[in-house]
Formats: structure tokens, C-alpha cells, sequence
């Protein structure tokens, strides 16, 4: 939780705010909220009595309490910001003539890793997941040749005009890279984990491919590579991968195909030399 100081200072004649962010940065009058909802605590010091009004882009923001007289505990509680755009709060706090807004800058829930940023929404299962696909790799680490001719476990995605690899910095932040098992482990950041079997599960029973795609969960057939040896599936199928079984010579994973009678997402399989997409969902709490 974090702690802020807002200072109203001169009810009648001054309206002067200063603000000291846990003590690093003074003067600082604005918030900046990651998206994913928290509660953050302050104290008002004012010389009478005080009052907050908000004017707010996100619904559901409270100030508790809203009013009070010289110097008081304040607590704000931000909600998740689940509407795939940055929003942006102000509280008003009064004291007679005296006036000082904050504003609060709510970002778009995202992964961070690198220099990446992942959009995340939170699904009908609960969880929050990210929205494209993975294309980061580790320190150390390096892609395939575009020609199939070296094999990392790690490949671009493919142009599905020509089915070569696009290896343009567009395609593959469109895209992501496809993985295989072998270079999953440690692929999400700290505070994200490859979804579980059951989690993709889950997601599936509680939304289907419409809810997911009017929600913004950019799903599409970009293919996989199959063997380590060339690209499959391209415009029918994508393959993405859940929690890696070390004892399994096959993994599982949940499969996108294009049918005649629309898009299909169940359950499946794909080598232990396969690459596939990888989705990232966020560690709960009790994780």
C-alpha cells in the first residue's frame, strides 16, 4: 500500500498543495496506477474543514472519507482498469478557498519484460492474462535461422503470403516468436506463469472465441513450426502452449482452428520439437 502526503495549506487565502511520494519525490501531485487495482493511503493536513469531490474516467473510485477537519487519514481505492485504455481520475480536495487536484494516471494493465510491454485483460475465468503473443527471448538466447538451417528451440513467425519467416520487428511484435517446450521455463517475469492445462480450460468454458475476440484476447491461425524444421497450419491452426510436463514426450496445449463453420478452440497436443505461441496469465495473490 502505498503512502502519500497532500497538504492544503491556508484555508482563506492560500491554495498551495505539496505532496511527498514515500518520501523520494516532493511536490509530486499525481498518481500513476499500474491498472491492476489498488488501494493507496495519505494524509490531508488542512487548517479547517476539508472536503474531496472526484471527477473520474474509471468507474467505481472512492475516497474514504471524502471529508474532515485538519489533518486526516485518507484511503483511495483505485479499481482494475479492465477497458483497454489509459484513463485518468483528478481529486478535488477543498478547504474554503483553497484547492488542490491530484490527478491519477490509470495505465493499461501490461506485462513488463525487457523493453516490452504486453497489454493484459482480465477474462470470465478471473485471471488476468496478456493479450498478445510472447516475443521476447532471454539473455543468451538466440532465434533460429530464418531458413530453418540452425534450431535454438526459438523461431520468427511466418508471412502467410510467401510462408517464409518474417523476421521484421512489425511481424514479430505482431506475432511474437513460436517456442519450443524445451524454452519455456523462466519465459514469463516474475509475477506471471505459463497458463496450466486447467486454466486454459477454464477460460474456455466460461468464454468462447466471440467473447474472447470482442474482448480483445487477439487470437489468430499465424501456424506453428512442426519437427523444428518448417512452419504448419498457417491461416488454419496456432498452437499455444500451456505449463510445460517434463515427463511428457508430448505437451498440451490449446489449439485455434479455422473451420468452415468458424473458429474452434479446444484442447490438444504438440511435440516435444514443435514451436508454438505462449500467452502469460498473472500469479494470484496466494501464488
Amino acid at each position: 500500500m502505498k503512502k502519500i502526503q497532500i497538504a492544503l495549506l491556508g484555508c482563506l487565502l492560500l491554495a498551495s498543495c505539496k505532496v511527498d511520494v514515500d518520501s523520494i519525490v516532493p511536490y509530486f501531485s499525481k498518481i500513476q496506477d499500474d491498472g491492476f487495482g489498488s488501494q493507496i493511503s495519505f494524509d490531508v493536513y488542512a487548517s479547517g474543514t476539508w472536503s474531496c469531490a472526484t471527477v473520474s474516467e474509471i468507474k467505481g473510485l472512492t475516497v474514504t472519507p471524502s471529508t474532515g477537519n485538519g489533518q486526516t487519514m485518507v484511503t483511495v481505492t483505485i479499481p482494475e482498469n479492465n477497458t483497454g485504455a489509459g484513463l485518468l481520475s483528478y481529486l478535488n480536495f477543498t478547504c474554503g478557498s483553497a484547492k488542490t487536484p491530484v490527478a491519477i494516471f490509470h495505465e493499461i494493465p501490461s506485462m513488463n519484460l525487457g523493453n516490452r510491454s504486453y497489454p493484459a485483460r482480465k477474462f470470465a475465468d478471473g485471471n488476468w492474462w496478456t493479450c498478445t503473443n510472447m516475443g521476447s527471448i532471454a539473455a543468451g538466447k538466440n532465434v533460429s535461422a530464418a531458413d530453418f538451417s540452425t534450431n535454438t528451440g526459438i523461431w520468427y513467425p511466418c508471412k502467410p503470403d510467401t510462408g517464409e519467416a518474417d523476421n521484421t520487428k512489425a511481424g514479430i511484435e505482431a506475432k511474437g516468436y513460436l517456442y519450443s517446450p524445451a524454452e519455456l521455463a523462466g519465459l514469463c517475469p516474475e509475477g506471471w506463469h505459463l497458463p496450466t492445462t486447467d486454466e486454459w480450460e477454464t477460460l474456455l468454458a466460461k468464454s468462447g472465441y466471440d467473447a474472447l475476440k470482442e474482448a480483445g484476447f487477439n487470437l489468430a491461425a499465424i501456424g506453428y513450426v512442426t519437427e523444428g524444421t518448417a512452419y504448419a497450419g498457417l491461416g488454419q491452426i496456432t498452437k499455444y502452449a500451456c505449463r510445460v510436463d517434463d515427463a511428457s514426450s508430448t505437451q498440451n496445449a490449446m489449439i485455434l482452428t479455422e473451420k468452415e463453420s468458424g473458429t474452434v478452440l479446444s484442447m490438444g497436443f504438440y511435440g516435444s520439437k514443435d514451436g508454438v505461441s505462449v500467452r502469460c496469465v498473472k500469479d494470484t495473490p496466494a501464488e
